[in-house]
């Protein structure tokens, strides 16, 4: 009879809290006449991520399709912005998560100049984002077709290639309903600086 105590305790050290609580947003921008079209993939995981990132902490998804016109370049140091509107597309999510503003807050996306660090050395750029309360580094940005082993003269956004944008952030998804999120965790120790 003592050990049904131990084994209680025992399963319960084991299980884990599975409340949506990061988010990280992996986004591609494609050149679409004069403005761009794209799509960005949230990635959702559990609270435990957090400590160390493990794909294991993964919970579900939500993709959002954009379109977007140029706009004003007035983030830091942008060579390029977008004003952009989006819809969720897809999601394997509940319902109630996947719904929240957060995912379809993008307001605008910027492209700044290479940098000397990121996935691509020298090739790579400062990407930026608006999700409501202002411009914010949202982490790098590099021609797609580096990503995809190939080779590209693209080196700064110019209109003539697709690009992916890789966050240097996760998002903290407040469990209030209807609340975006309002806080970041820096995911990657390199990540750009703000210029």
């Amino acid at each position: 009879m003592r050990s049904l105590p131990l084994l209680a305790l025992a399963l319960a050290a084991c299980s884990s809290d599975d409340t949506p609580t990061w988010a990280i947003d992996v986004m591609f921008v494609a050149p679409d006449g004069e403005g761009v079209r794209g799509t960005t993939s949230w990635q959702v995981y559990r609270k435990a991520w957090e400590k160390g990132f493990k794909e294991r902490h993964y919970l579900c998804s939500v993709v959002v399709a954009f379109e977007g016109v140029p706009s004003a370049v007035d983030c830091p140091s942008c060579l390029a912005a977008m004003s952009v509107t989006s819809e969720v597309t897809d999601s394997d999510c509940p319902e109630s998560l996947a719904s929240s503003p957060t995912f379809v807050s993008l307001s605008r996306i910027g492209f700044g100049p290479i940098q000397a660090g990121g996935p691509f050395p020298d090739r790579s750029s400062v990407g930026f984002a608006d999700y409501g309360p202002g411009w914010e580094v949202h982490g790098w940005s590099y021609p797609d077709a580096l990503a995809l082993g190939e080779s590209t003269e693209a080196m700064a956004w110019d209109g003539t290639e697709p690009f992916s944008m890789a966050p240097s952030y996760a998002w903290y998804l407040d469990p209030t309903p209807g609340a975006a999120a309002v806080s970041r965790l820096a995911i990657e120790d390199a990540g750009p600086a703000s210029p």
